[in-house]
């Protein structure tokens, strides 16, 4: 996400009940030390992000809201955390300011007090499932024109797959179709964030060869979500046969299950998101 997310947008209620759903069941859907990690990581990326020079917000919350809205993030009602959303958006803030203003410190408390031992495991994937929720709900901003007159993607292998034949040769009959692909394999996590962070690609394949690689697979899109600028990603390889389920629950704005559907699958991504680059697949959390 970028710092175009500084666009003033409603919150959607029901798209974010959706997405909360969503994020609820992945980490129903993952073993608990897959949760822990994935739950590490969405704090971690999001507690990490600083506030450019540009951005002036509407108002710094005080520490005593910043721990309100942890709170918030972790009661048994999931609309409390939302209405704190709709009510800074009310009161003049703009996205941007809720990314860096309220979550991002929200996500810094919650993982000191993870670390102190003052809220339990659950707590902190319920309240890590809302921050996910809430910034898949807010990821719709402007339409910045942007000049491309070849079809970009990247193409990668997720981190510790040692199956990478699929992924190669679609990279090879992409390139053959005339778009530009960049092939990333044999990169660790960290690395291939990085990467991907630095590339900003508009488009992203990630493939796994099954169902060992799911909680792989979660880190890295949570990874992605939350630092590469509005990414439109598909999944695909035998994961897609294996573990749909968990799949579906870690919401890629698509699918790919056979190779001769994925450049149509591309395509239609890649019309979207020139038509408008700056809107997110709405598809998952």
């Amino acid at each position: 996400m970028s710092s175009s997310t500084s666009q003033r947008v409603d919150f959607c209620r029901d798209e974010y009940e959706q997405a909360s759903g969503r994020a609820a069941s992945l980490f129903s859907a993952l073993p608990p030390e897959a949760v822990r990690s994935v739950a590490e990581e969405a704090l971690v990326r999001l507690a990490a992000r600083s506030k450019t020079p540009d951005q002036k917000p509407a108002k710094t919350p005080s520490p005593t809201e910043i721990s309100e809205l942890c709170q918030a993030l972790m009661s048994a009602d999931p609309g409390t955390a939302a209405q704190r959303v709709q009510d800074a958006l009310a009161g003049g803030a703009t996205v941007a300011d809720v990314y860096l203003q309220h979550l991002a410190p929200a996500a810094r408390q919650l993982g000191a007090w993870w670390s102190d031992d003052q809220v339990s495991f659950v707590q902190v994937t319920v309240a890590t499932a809302r921050i996910f929720a809430i910034l898949r709900t807010l990821d719709v901003v402007g339409c910045p024109p942007r000049m491309h007159t070849t079809r970009t993607a990247v193409f990668a292998a997720v981190p510790g797959e040692t199956h990478t034949l699929g992924v190669r040769m679609a990279a090879d009959l992409f390139r053959r179709k005339g778009w530009d692909i960049r092939l990333e394999i044999g990169l660790p996590h960290d690395a291939l964030v990085d990467r991907m962070t630095a590339m900003e690609p508009l488009l992203i394949g990630l493939s796994a060869a099954g169902a060992h690689a799911a909680s792989s697979l979660a880190r890295l899109v949570v990874a992605l979500r939350m630092t590469v600028p509005a990414p439109l990603i598909v999944v695909s390889g035998q994961i897609v046969i294996e573990a749909r389920d968990i799949v579906e629950a870690i919401s890629p704005d698509a699918i790919v299950s056979e190779m001769d559907e994925a450049e149509a699958v591309f395509t239609g991504l890649w019309d979207e998101r020139i038509a408008c680059p700056g809107q997110a697949g709405r598809p998952g959390a």
